[in-house]
């Protein structure tokens, strides 16, 4: 697996697009998908802070935002022996919540 090096904004980005989109009184969240596939040659890294070993990418294909305001994504964080996992997430950018699904 290779990261891209891009920087650590392109989450904060897609919750630029999010933010626009007005937010009921009620918010309730929308159902969400299965996970979508990943390319783990494809993440763009996220900067982590230096005492953390883990490598950390999103794949910018499973980006999408949701009428509700919530970006949803897969992370893929490897550490230093070589494994490998993978979350599908969703970031309220209203509030700054995050969910594993």
């Amino acid at each position: 697996m290779e990261f891209k090096q891009l920087g650590s904004l392109a989450l904060a980005f897609f919750c630029l697009g999010a933010a626009a989109q007005p937010e009921p009184e009620e918010w309730k969240e929308s159902e969400a998908p299965p996970p979508p596939a990943f390319n783990a040659s494809q993440l763009i890294a996220l900067n982590m802070p230096p005492y953390v070993t883990l490598q950390v990418g999103v794949d910018p294909a499973t980006l999408v935002i949701t009428p509700d305001g919530i970006v949803r994504y897969v992370v893929v964080a490897r550490n230093a022996a070589g494994s490998t996992t993978a979350m599908y997430e969703g970031l309220r950018c209203a509030t700054g919540q995050v969910k594993t699904y």
